[in-house]
């Protein structure tokens, strides 16, 4: 049974992980389109 847990909670971690870098990938990705937005206000303005 403990092996069968051990197993579960590597799992869960390996998922944070995938979770936590989509996010960050997410964010780099919203990060680069508020640069080029933010350049064209201050372009226009």
């Amino acid at each position: 049974m403990s092996a069968a847990r051990g197993g579960k909670a590597s799992s869960r971690v390996e998922d944070a992980i995938t979770v936590r870098s989509d996010k960050l990938k997410e964010l780099r990705v919203v990060v680069s389109y508020w640069k080029e937005f933010s350049a064209v206000i201050s372009s226009a303005a």
